[in-house]
Formats: C-alpha cells, structure tokens, sequence
C-alpha cells in the first residue's frame, strides 16, 4: 500500500496520475526521492528531475474483432481497461525498450468503442515527434488483454486512426463550439453561457469527482445533457401581467441583450 501511495505521488509530480498533477520545488522532490529509497525502492526515472511535459490527447485502440490474434475487444473490455488504468506507462518506439524517455501515458477513458487516452510528452520528444511526422499508436496489452503495459509509436498501427492529436486538440467525438451552440438551441444554455461551456469542452484536464479522477469534458457534456430545456417562446402573456410584473430597468436589460425575446416570452419562464 505504501508503495502504491508513492508512485501515485510520484507520479503527480512528474507526467500526471491519471489526468492530475502536482508541482513539487526542488526540496520537496528530493524529499519524495529520499522516501523512496527510505522504503527500500528505486524512484521512478521522471522524478530525478523536474520536466515541462506536454500534454497530448491520443486515440488508442478500438473494440473489434482481430481474427490474427485470435480475440475479440468488446465496450466492456475498453472499459475494463480503462478501470484496470493506474499508474503512468512508457511511451516506446515500435515496442521496443530505449534510452530516450520521450514520455508517458498518464490517463486513458473509454468512450463508446473507442479508448482515448493523456500522452504527457518531454519537450525534446514533442519537438522531435512534431519534425519527423510521427503520430500513430500501438497499445502493448498485458496477455488477459486487461491492462496496459506501454504505448508506442509505429509505422504500422493496427488501429489505422489510432494516434497523437495536437497539443489541446479535441477528442473527435465532440467539437465544442457545434456542441454549444446545439445547447443553446435546445434551451440548455444562455447564449451569453456559451463561451464558458466551450472553454470547458476544450480542456483537456481531469479532476477529482466522486473518488475518481473524470475528464473536464466529460463532466461537461453530462452536465449539460442533465440541464433542463427552457424554452424561449411559447404562449403569449397577457398584457396585464406584462406590464405589472416587468420593471423598466427590466425591460431595457432584455432589449439591449436579447433583442429577439419578447417580453411575454420572458414572462412565461420565470
């Protein structure tokens, strides 16, 4: 137990524990360091120095049959895998151990039957993947096909859209501004909410909720979906109430923002 709290704080303190970090100055890096080796262990690599990682959303894998391999990966498998997920593991080159540490794999999700994952990346390999064009994954599955054991960089990748997007890109599944504007259009949000709604689709961080750790976006998505609609225009007002129950100040508020709401409308939703 207490081997696993020090690699989960190793782990914040260097690529992320699944999806969150933590900065540590010198002193308290050593500190950690020192507990390592007070327990008897060898600290993780990433620890010995502190790092400026870039983040990078990748797809992973897909569910499917694979007749080569004799298996078949089902939404429940990916989400097994994502469940089994814990501590960071080694971004290679074509599967093979190397001297270079170009980054790790520090967070994955399961989305329908698709697994997405965090590439935390140093600079010199972001830069070098960046020149070179590199961008297709492989996963290394452990032999149940239950976890993962290191993700790699591959000419030939089983899953043909398995790879690296660009710092901050979107999963492909959401575009956040088609998605708020479907919002806005279902009721769920105030046009003048839309841009913070976006802002948080497009993060691509996680934070603790109910235990786990969740992605920003997903915590997002599903509260928005849970958001009830409030529709704009319906029945007309009378007149009497119109004018009994809406201030000036009121009224010239509507009019400056929502110049298309009429003020029955507004009534009607109160």
């Amino acid at each position: 137990m207490t081997q696993n709290i020090l690699n989960r704080r190793a782990a914040a303190a260097g690529p992320g524990y699944l999806g969150a970090r933590s900065h540590l100055d010198d002193l308290r890096r050593q500190n950690l360091v020192q507990e390592f080796r007070d327990a008897g262990q060898d600290p993780p690599d990433y620890l010995q120095q502190a790092h400026d990682w870039i983040e990078r959303e990748a797809k992973l894998f897909e569910a499917g049959d694979f007749p080569d391999k004799g298996v078949s990966i089902t939404q429940e498998d990916l989400k097994e895998i994502e469940s089994e997920f814990d501590l960071p593991v080694p971004v290679l080159i074509e599967h093979a151990q190397n001297p270079l540490e170009l980054g790790y794999l520090t967070a994955v999700r399961a989305e329908g039957n698709e697994l997405f994952g965090t590439v935390a990346l140093t600079p010199e390999a972001d830069a070098l993947i960046r020149r070179c064009g590199a961008k297709s994954l492989s996963l290394g599955l452990t032999p149940d096909l239950k976890a993962i054991r290191e993700v790699s960089l591959v000419q030939n990748p089983r899953i043909s859209d398995a790879q690296l997007f660009r710092a901050g890109h979107l999963l492909p599944s959401i575009n956040a501004e088609a998605h708020t504007e479907k919002m806005v259009r279902e009721g769920r949000l105030l046009p003048s909410q839309a841009p913070f709604a976006k802002a948080l689709l497009e993060c691509p961080k996680s934070v603790e909720f109910e235990g786990a750790m969740k992605p920003v976006q997903q915590l997002i998505i599903e509260f928005l979906n849970r958001m009830p609609c409030f529709k704009l225009y319906g029945a007309v007002a009378p007149a009497s109430i119109v004018n009994s129950t809406l201030t000036n100040e009121e009224l010239d508020f509507y009019q400056r923002y929502f110049p298309g709401l009429k003020p029955e409308d507004i009534l009607q939703h109160r």
